[in-house]
C-alpha cells in the first residue's frame, strides 16, 4: 500500500493547539481551586492560606465524589462534580455554625511580596515544562502512559472515575484515581483531548499548587520574612527532582499530584502541632482542614500519607518536647500515650498500606554516591554542582544555630534518609520495610528531596543576606538587602542550571514523536488516527500492547483485546496472541476468533518498548500466511483484516 503523506504542522495549527491548552488550563483551575476556595472561605480562611488549602480540599471533593457517585450509580461528569462540591460546601457551612467561635480564629493575609515569589517560581517551573513538552498535544512515550491515556478514555466511556473501579483496566481491585478524575473533568469542561488536558493539569499542578504550597510551608517553618517569601518561591522552581522528574520518569502523574499537595498538608500539620513560626490557624481549624484534605491526598496516591507522616515526625518530636517542659505529671502521661499511639499508627500504616512486594525496585547506586546526591539535591545521576551543596550545608548550619528553627533541619534529614535508604546498593537497614510504600523506588523518593531542601536553601539565602549586607559595598555605596539576596539567588540559579537542563533534555526525549519513538512512532500514530474511518464502530482489534497498539483505544477510538500491557487475558485471547498465524490449519484458533468477535489486527512489528520480547508471535506475518489481508499501512505499521475464519 502506498504510504500516506504526513501533514505539515503550520503556525496556525500551533496557535490553535496553544489556545486549546489555555482553555484546558482554565478548566483545570476551576476543578482544582473553585470548590476548595468556596469551602475555605466558608471556614474563614483568607490570603495565602486560602490559596494553598483550596486544591487540597478540591482534590478530596474530586476523589470522594467519584467513589460515592459510582456506588450510587450516578454517571461522572462536570455537573455531577460541581453538585457534589455544593453539597460539601453546605455540610461545611452547617459544621461552621456548630463549632465554637474560638475554633475559627484566622489571621491569614497576603504576605508582602508573595506574588513576586510565587510568580517567579511559577515562571521557572512553567518554562521547564514548556521546553520539556515541546507542545501541548505531546504525550509521554512511556509504559505507564498507556494506562493513563486509556484510563481517561475508559472514564469517558464508562462515566465512572472511582478509585474502586478504575483498576479494572489492568485487573487490579483498587487504583488511586484522583488525578484521573481531575483530568477527565478538565477534558469534559474544555472539550480538549487527553494529551492537551494532561499538559494543562500538569502545568497547573506544578505552577499553581506546588509553588504557593512551598512558599506557605517555608513561612510556617521559618517565619514571616518578606525576603523568605520571595526566595522560597524561586527555590520551589529551581530543582529538577520535582516537579519535572515525575513527569519524565514513569510517567508518574498521580505521584506528581500527590507530592505537589504535600507542602500544603505539612503547612497545616505544623500549625496543628503548634510549632509554626507564623501560625494563621488555631489547631482545631488546622485539624479539620487536614481531615478534609487527607482523602484527596490518599487517593492522589497512598504513599503521600507515608510521606506526610515521615515529615511530620520531626515536628511531632518538637511538639512533645516543648509540651513536656511545661507539663505536670498527668499531662506527661498523656504525652507518653500520644507518642505511643503515633508510633503504633506509623507502624501499622507502614505494615498494611503498601503495594505487593513483588513490585518493589532494587537499589541502584552505592551509599556514598546516594549521600552526595542527597546533599546536592541531584539524585540518580542528575547533573550537579558543588554550589548547591554549599547552600544546603550553610542552610543546615544556620538552622542548627537558631534554637527556634533547628528542628527544621530534621525535615532534610528525613528526606535524605529516605532517598539514601532506597537508592543505596549497600542498603541501609530496613530498606524494603522503610521504602516499601513507595515501591522501594528511588525515583519516587528522589522527588521528595526538594520538599526537604527548599526550606534549607531559603534559610541559607536569608541568613547569608543578613551576614553579607553590612560587608558588601561598591564604590563607597552599600548594597541593600534585596540586592544581596538577588545576587545570592542568581548564584544559586546558575548553579542549578545544569541540573534542570539535564532533566529537561531527558524529558524532551520522552515527549517527542519521531520515526524512532519507543512507544508510538509517527507511522503508528498516523495509523491509529485513521482507525475511525477504517474500522467500524464497536469492533475490537488484536495487537501486541507492548508495541503501542493498546493506544488505539485513546487515539483511534477502538478497543483492543488488551487495553494495557498488564491487563488480565482470557484463554481465547492468549490463543489468538500466540497462534493466530496458524488459523488456516488449527480449528481452535478460528473458534477463539469467532467467540471474541475479532476481525482486525494491528501489526506494529516486533520492537517493544523497553526492548522486551513477549509471546505475541501469532500476530505477525498474517498476510504472508494467508490468514489476513493488509487494508492500510504506514511504514511498518499495518492494519489487517482476518480472512481465514469464515465467521470473521
Amino acid at each position: 500500500m502506498p504510504r500516506c503523506q504526513r501533514p505539515i504542522k503550520n503556525r496556525g495549527n500551533e496557535k490553535v493547539e496553544w489556545l486549546s491548552a489555555l482553555v484546558a488550563a482554565l478548566a483545570a483551575l476551576a476543578v482544582l481551586f473553585l470548590p476548595g476556595l468556596v469551602m475555605g472561605w466558608i471556614w474563614k480562611l483568607r490570603g495565602l492560606g486560602l490559596l494553598v488549602a483550596a486544591p487540597l480540599l478540591s482534590v478530596s471533593v474530586v476523589a470522594v465524589s467519584a467513589v460515592v457517585l459510582a456506588l450510587c450509580g450516578i454517571p461522572w461528569g462536570g455537573l455531577q462534580f460541581f453538585g457534589s462540591a455544593l453539597i460539601a460546601c453546605v455540610l461545611l457551612s452547617v459544621l461552621r455554625v456548630l463549632m465554637p467561635p474560638g475554633s475559627l480564629r484566622v489571621q491569614g493575609d497576603w504576605p508582602r511580596f508573595s506574588a513576586v515569589g510565587i510568580g517567579l517560581g511559577a515562571v521557572l517551573v512553567g518554562g521547564t515544562l514548556l521546553v520539556s513538552w515541546g507542545h501541548p498535544g505531546a504525550f509521554s512515550q512511556t509504559i505507564d502512559d498507556v494506562f493513563h491515556l486509556n484510563a481517561l478514555t475508559w472514564i469517558k466511556e464508562t462515566r465512572s472515575a472511582s478509585s474502586l473501579t478504575l483498576g479494572q483496566l489492568n485487573g487490579s481491585a483498587f487504583y488511586p484515581a484522583a488525578w484521573h478524575g481531575i483530568v477527565s473533568l478538565t477534558m469534559a469542561l474544555s472539550g480538549q483531548t487527553a494529551p492537551v488536558a494532561i499538559f494543562a493539569v500538569s502545568a497547573v499542578v506544578a505552577m499553581a499548587v506546588w509553588v504557593p504550597g512551598c512558599v506557605y510551608l517555608c513561612r510556617q517553618l521559618l517565619g514571616k520574612s518578606s525576603l523568605l517569601t520571595v526566595v522560597s518561591g524561586v527555590a520551589s522552581g529551581a530543582f529538577a527532582a520535582f516537579p519535572l522528574l515525575l513527569l519524565d520518569f514513569g510517567v508518574l502523574y498521580p505521584n506528581h499530584l500527590a507530592v505537589a499537595l504535600l507542602p500544603a498538608a505539612l503547612g497545616l500539620m505544623v500549625q496543628l502541632l503548634r510549632v509554626s513560626a507564623a501560625p494563621e490557624l488555631v489547631p482545631s481549624s488546622a485539624a479539620l482542614l487536614l481531615c478534609l484534605g487527607l482523602p484527596g491526598l490518599a487517593l492522589a496516591h497512598p504513599s503521600a500519607l507515608h510521606s506526610l507522616v515521615a515529615f511530620t515526625w520531626p515536628m511531632f518530636l518538637v511538639f512533645l518536647w516543648r509540651r513536656w517542659q511545661m507539663a505536670g505529671r498527668r499531662q506527661r502521661t498523656y504525652l507518653v500515650v500520644a507518642a505511643a499511639a503515633a508510633l503504633a499508627f506509623t507502624l501499622l500504616l507502614w505494615k498494611f498500606v503498601r503495594p505487593d512486594p513483588s513490585s518493589y525496585w532494587n537499589p541502584v547506586e552505592m551509599r556514598a554516591q546516594a549521600i552526595g546526591e542527597a546533599i546536592m539535591v541531584a539524585p540518580l545521576g542528575q547533573a550537579s554542582t558543588p554550589i548547591i551543596a554549599v547552600f544546603i550545608l550553610l542552610g543546615l548550619f544556620y538552622l542548627l544555630r537558631s534554637p527556634e528553627r533547628r528542628w527544621v533541619a530534621g525535615l532534610f534529614a528525613v528526606g535524605a534518609y529516605l532517598f539514601v535508604n532506597v537508592a543505596a546498593i549497600d542498603a541501609l537497614p530496613f530498606r524494603r520495610t522503610v521504602a516499601g510504600p513507595w515501591y522501594a523506588d528511588s525515583y519516587r523518593l528522589a522527588a521528595l528531596l526538594p520538599i526537604a531542601a527548599i526550606p534549607v536553601v531559603s534559610w541559607a539565602v536569608v541568613s547569608m543576606t543578613h551576614k553579607l549586607q553590612p560587608l558588601l559595598a561598591w564604590k563607597g555605596r552599600r548594597f541593600s538587602s534585596p540586592q544581596v539576596a538577588g545576587l545570592l539567588v542568581l548564584v544559586f540559579l546558575i548553579g542549578q542550571a545544569t541540573n534542570v537542563v539535564h532533566q529537561v533534555y531527558s524529558a524532551q526525549g520522552k515527549y517527542s514523536l519521531s520515526d524512532t519513538s519507543p512507544l508510538l512512532n509517527r507511522d503508528e500514530k498516523e495509523l491509529l488516527d485513521e482507525l475511525p474511518s477504517l474500522v467500524p464502530d464497536g469492533e475490537v482489534l488484536a495487537g501486541n500492547p507492548w508495541t503501542g497498539t493498546a493506544l488505539a483505544y485513546t487515539f483511534g477510538q477502538r478497543k483492543t483485546l488488551q487495553l494495557h500491557m498488564l491487563s488480565a487475558t482470557l484463554p481465547d485471547v492468549d490463543l489468538v496472541n500466540k497462534k493466530l498465524d496458524d488459523a488456516r490449519w488449527d480449528p481452535r484458533v478460528c473458534g477463539a476468533v469467532n467467540r471474541l468477535g475479532l476481525r482486525y489486527v494491528l501489526d506494529f512489528g516486533r520492537d517493544e518498548i523497553g526492548g522486551g520480547n513477549h509471546p505475541y508471535d501469532g500476530l505477525l506475518g498474517l498476510d504472508t500466511k494467508g490468514v489476513a489481508e493488509v487494508i492500510r499501512q504506514h511504514g511498518g505499521a499495518r492494519l489487517l483484516r482476518i480472512t481465514a475464519c469464515a465467521a470473521s
